[in-house]
């Protein structure tokens, strides 16, 4: 099982006469669609929503909170789902960690209690609060003079006479999509023994992207051992499946985990440095967005405890692989296997995103 293994010429210039718009630079993705919930939605399956739940995951998820251990079919039914898209969505729900399953026949599907969904949500709110305080410590820092008190900072130490300076924690603010790929890209091909990754793959721009995914590899083929977290999402599903085409030989170095909701975007490389970023204050999910990155003990410390505590909560991937019925849909002997089924899986998300569209109710393939 992986997650056990240590698995030019210049473009000539349209003549003025032709009133041609060029295409914008492409930078990173367009942001997921939010969905907004229907306008009949209750106030507890809304709130659900809120927390990074589609509607009928929302409306699954709390079926089980209120009927507790249930089977498939008393879960669908509870949930008001047709029988196809029930069983899509008790599969996701499971891959992402918000229900677990009995063993036994008939297998029981229990939901993630309401109170840890939401500290973790409240965790990363937690964190991202902290980060701006040091962002606003860094920013003080750099308008003042040299040697000058910053408000709300405690006064710079004074050095006894012929010692040495100590110097300043090493901070720096990477602002911008493009920089924070390039940081990640850097900090990747800095580590030499482990790497530690939340990510979300569609908040990196393309070809910093493709980039990152070539670093990873090559960190593999250096025997660094590779741990990343991401959520059970196409844009996630696609990014690993890509991973696992640019490392085919994937070994005990990788080790992949699903967690919801992920929101969070850090690197902690050899246990030396870290790299966090921070949501923009504005609307849009994908930037103008800030990173951090230090070298300094505490700032280190923080994050790779939430990269721990995160992970230990995570689902492993082959835990992932199984059905709401028990059966492994494809067992990852192999990377070419595992790498087909994270490509599966990806279009499944997206059918499946379409059958929910247009309300088709047909089993998908795996059910027949």
């Amino acid at each position: 099982m992986l997650a056990r293994h240590r698995v030019n010429h210049p473009e000539p210039t349209p003549h003025p006469s032709t009133h041609r718009k060029s295409a914008p630079p492409a930078t990173a993705e367009p942001p997921e669609p939010i969905e907004t919930p229907p306008a009949d939605l209750d106030p507890l399956t809304g709130t659900l929503v809120h927390m990074g739940l589609s509607v009928h995951e929302a409306q699954m998820y709390r079926s089980l909170l209120e009927g507790g251990p249930s089977t498939a079919r008393a879960a669908i039914e509870h949930s008001r789902l047709d029988r196809a898209t029930g069983y899509r969505i008790l599969s996701r729900l499971r891959a992402r960690g918000l229900v677990t399953a009995s063993g036994y026949r008939p297998q029981r599907f229990v939901g993630l209690e309401a109170s840890k969904l939401l500290d973790r949500v409240t965790a990363f709110w937690r964190d991202e609060v902290e980060l701006h305080r040091v962002v606003r410590d860094l920013y003080l820092s750099g308008l003042a003079a040299p040697g000058a008190p910053v408000p709300g900072l405690p006064a710079p130490p004074v050095s006894p006479p012929g010692a040495f300076p100590k110097p300043a924690p090493k901070f720096r603010m990477v602002p911008g999509l493009e920089r924070i790929g390039r940081q990640m890209v850097e900090s990747i091909d800095s580590a030499r023994e482990e790497i530690g990754a939340l990510l979300r793959p569609h908040l990196i721009p393309e070809p910093i992207r493709a980039r990152v995914r070539a670093s990873l590899a090559q960190a593999l083929r250096r025997n660094v051992r590779v741990r990343l977290g991401v959520d059970y999402h196409p844009p996630e599903l696609d990014f690993l499946s890509q991973l696992l085409h640019d490392y085919p030989e994937a070994g005990p170095g990788l080790e992949i985990r699903f967690y919801a909701p992920q929101l969070a975007r850090l690197l902690v490389t050899d246990r030396r440095t870290g790299f966090r970023c921070i949501h923009s204050a504005l609307t849009a999910s994908n930037g103008p967005d800030l990173g951090i990155f230090s070298d300094e003990f505490e700032f280190v410390r923080m994050q790779t405890g939430r990269f721990q505590s995160t992970w230990r909560d995570a689902v492993p991937l082959e835990t992932a692989l199984r059905s709401p019925m028990g059966s492994v849909l494809a067992p990852p002997s192999s990377s070419r296997e595992l790498r087909s089924w994270v490509e599966r899986a990806a279009r499944t998300e997206l059918r499946g995103a379409a059958v929910e569209s247009f309300g088709m109710t047909f089993p998908p393939r795996w059910m027949r």
